[in-house]
């Protein structure tokens, strides 16, 4: 049995200090109709997780949490998941690391290990540091999958823990983004197939013909715009640039005043991406000189 499933993980929380013995026992009562609760709420997305290939059934983690018990002794101050792997991480001897997504290279995070790999056992890579890989997991039991990654990629690898929760919305976001991304990169110009043009410098850039460019209607297109506002807002981010390189597409965002690398695009999509901005913000799409303002 997973530690995170099992009383044990109740007994560490009591002796770190988190819990009471008497909030111990509520959750050992409580625990069976909780989850029963728990999967009614989770009852759609189960059904989508389980053809992602991931695990859906709440265990006591996810009970304690949804249960908002008060810390011991700081009342209206309520167990977060982030606490409880803080405990586990001292207990197991591995590093806790809080999930950063400005701090994460998408290729490193979606190209290292498969997604259906990556989301069966929830593990994010977040770099690699001298010949180590470094990995983020919330499973303190996972060394049979670490010992995967490590066949698989010929590298040591080095464990973090986080939250699953941190973890689940990062391989949602990297994994959604990327997949747009090189569907519209596949369907509208792969390198080398006549249709992606090499970009000497901006004025070249700006004179390509239309029909070159990507169509600014397609779904995967429309899927990474979105995802890209939807990101930007999470970020809370003040400005959004895109930026045409000679062989990439840059997109920063400007939060807390300093411009932050946040993806780097095929060349071959960027047209079509500031052609669904201007769509979305009426804009005149045709023109590529003049300023224009515009709402979405």
């Amino acid at each position: 049995m997973s530690f995170l499933n099992s009383e044990a993980l109740l007994d560490l929380l009591c002796a770190e200090g988190l819990l009471t013995s008497e909030q111990r026992q509520f959750v050992v009562l409580q625990k069976g109709k909780q989850r029963q609760k728990l999967l009614r709420q989770y009852a759609g997305r189960r059904r989508s997780d389980q053809r992602r290939g991931e695990r859906p059934e709440p265990d006591l983690l996810d009970i304690i949490v949804s249960l908002r018990l008060e810390v011991k002794g700081k009342k209206s101050v309520p167990l977060t998941e982030e606490m409880i792997m803080q405990a586990v991480s001292l207990k197991f001897k591995i590093p806790f690391k809080k999930l950063d997504p400005l701090d994460l290279d998408i290729d490193t995070v979606t190209r290292t290990i498969p997604k259906s790999f990556a989301v069966c056992h929830l593990i994010v890579p977040v770099d690699v540091r001298n010949g180590i890989l470094e990995v983020v997991t919330c499973n303190p039991d996972n060394q049979v999958a670490l010992e995967d990654i490590e066949r698989a990629n010929q590298l040591k690898v080095r464990p973090f823990l986080s939250t699953r929760s941190d973890i689940r919305k990062i391989l949602t976001e990297f994994f959604g983004f990327q997949r747009s991304i090189s569907a519209a990169e596949v369907q509208f110009g792969a390198p080398g197939d006549g249709s992606s043009v090499d970009i000497g410098n901006l004025e070249q850039y700006v004179r390509l013909s239309s029909a070159m460019e990507l169509s600014s209607s397609d779904q995967h297109i429309k899927s990474a715009v979105n995802h890209l506002f939807s990101y930007a807002l999470d970020q809370r981010a003040v400005d959004i640039h895109i930026e045409p390189k000679r062989d990439i597409c840059l997109i920063r965002f400007r939060i807390d005043g300093v411009l932050h690398t946040i993806y780097k695009l095929p060349k071959a999509v960027h047209t079509a991406i500031v052609s669904r901005i201007k769509s979305l913000g009426r804009l005149d799409i045709s023109e590529k000189r003049r300023p224009q303002d515009g709402r979405i």
